[in-house]
């Protein structure tokens, strides 16, 4: 791949050019979610597709362009110089060396959440990623949600006052567990590999394939609080878990909590189980003077009980909003954006398609017809390593730091 970098001479996507697509992974999240949504933006061609298992990928091509060409290495794939963007939706496991490759080839990228496996492998992704000439984007949901624009803003307005804590949960009721036909079935990878079909469609059960609960729901909320906060990298991180429920020879934990310290005395709370769905998706901030609850779709405003008119003038300011201060502690709720501004904006759904990620693959072609690149690489980093020790830590039962070869 070392060679490929010189070898491929790239062509610019002008204004009014089609950006021409490579899926890598034909399953849930890149077919029922980022192909169904990338139909409704006039931006994108979908041109080619890869996956290991060959019945996978030809059942996706049938709702494709009928000329969408199909490989099963993608190192071949990246060599194609009429790509122009390549979207890494495979298990974790893989995110690293197909990303490195799409990088060297000279596409722009992105990669699905978590950025890595691996500490070593976020630390060289970063690296390469800062040094391309191209975009390189984690997908990662919310940026683009009234609720948690207003959040950042009244942060950043020191509304909330000194934040020293941040909890983050995401529970569901679910195994996670697919019912595979053929299970038994042998993969065999262009790179050497073997597998079987049930390990592969149900990668999230194995620590050797997946992130666990922390690298596929926590990270969502984490980087939220890290988009919103800035609070830079890690500095240590402790946690406990196990298979309370579903046990059924998985390797990953179905009930986490770890804490993540940060600088600035900042502790932010994980919490994630498979056995109850009640909390769903949520993430608090509590500031000295008020506290920020958000959900998928909510964003609330809550004062302390110590009453400050001071708080709606920058509520108003920043939401255009005009909100009744009640006297009642226990009602004094407030919505941090306009009813009406985030209802309009989830009217927006096509096809079941989650539109925060719809919004976020809008963006990113604005971005490249501009000629502007778009590199969320370290942001990717801090997120992949937190969530990475705190696995270290829960399955290790041992405390895990921030070395200084992580980098800054």
């Amino acid at each position: 791949m070392s060679a490929c970098k010189e070898k491929y001479k790239p062509v610019l996507v002008g204004a009014n050019d089609k950006i021409n697509v490579a899926l890598v992974g034909c399953s849930g999240r890149g077919i029922h979610q980022i192909w169904r949504g990338m139909q409704h933006l006039h931006e994108f061609r979908m041109m080619a597709l890869c996956d290991v298992i060959q019945d996978r990928m030809d059942s996706a091509a049938t709702i494709m362009p009928p000329d969408i060409r199909k490989y099963l290495d993608y190192r071949e794939l990246v060599l194609n110089p009429d790509i122009d963007l390549v979207i890494v939706a495979t298990p974790l496991k893989w995110h690293f060396e197909i990303s490195k490759a799409a990088i060297l080839a000279g596409k722009h990228v992105v990669c699905e959440k978590s950025m890595t496996q691996t500490i070593e492998q976020a630390v060289e992704l970063e690296q390469l990623a800062l040094n391309h000439d191209k975009s390189f984007k984690v997908s990662y949901e919310v940026h683009n949600n009234p609720a948690y624009q207003s959040a950042k803003k009244l942060v950043q307005k020191g509304v909330l006052g000194d934040i020293i804590h941040v909890d983050c949960t995401w529970n569901r009721r679910s195994s996670w567990r697919k019912e595979i036909k053929n299970g038994d079935q042998v993969i065999h990878f262009p790179t050497g590999e073997v597998s079987t079909r049930e390990r592969m469609l149900n990668w999230r059960m194995s620590m050797e394939y997946g992130g666990g609960l922390m690298g596929e729901l926590i990270c969502h909320p984490l980087e939220a609080v890290e988009w919103i906060l800035e609070p830079g990298p890690v500095k240590s991180a402790t946690g406990v878990g196990n298979i309370g429920y579903w046990k059924d020879g998985r390797s990953s934990f179905d009930n986490i909590h770890a804490n993540l310290e940060y600088n600035n005395n900042l502790i932010i709370s994980c919490n994630s189980i498979l056995s109850n769905a009640l909390e769903d998706y949520k993430l608090s901030i509590y500031g000295r003077n008020a506290t920020i609850k958000l959900g998928l779709s909510t964003g609330e405003l809550i004062p302390e009980a110590v009453r400050d008119e001071s708080l709606r003038a920058e509520v108003d300011a920043i939401t255009g909003a005009s909100y009744h201060l009640v006297k009642r502690a226990e009602n004094r709720i407030l919505r941090i954006s306009p009813e009406d501004e985030v209802r309009n904006y989830y009217k927006q759904f096509v096809d079941g398609y989650w539109l925060d990620t719809l919004m976020g693959y809008k963006d990113l072609a604005a971005d490249i017809k501009a000629g502007k690149r778009v590199n969320t690489a370290t942001i990717g980093k801090y997120n992949s390593i937190a969530c990475i020790m705190a696995n270290k830590a829960m399955h290790g039962n041992e405390i895990q730091y921030w070395k200084t070869g992580y980098g800054s």
